[in-house]
């Protein structure tokens, strides 16, 4: 799945997330730089990588949600 926007760099993007707190994430989108639906995509895609790789996940269904 894509970013909402074609101007985030994805690996800024990603670094930013990673370890920004709730404050700085509802700043980030009251200032545009990311829509809630960008928020999703990362944070989903995270926890399919890390569910699969610690065995926390029995199924995904991401894409049809």
């Amino acid at each position: 799945m894509e970013y909402s926007s074609g101007k985030i760099d994805k690996e800024k993007f990603a670094a930013k997330l990673l370890y920004a707190t709730v404050k700085e994430l509802r700043q980030g989108l009251l200032n545009g730089e990311f829509t809630s639906f960008d928020l999703v995509v990362f944070y989903g895609a995270r926890c399919q990588k890390i569910g699969r790789q610690m065995n926390y996940s029995t199924e995904e269904l991401f894409e049809s949600a």
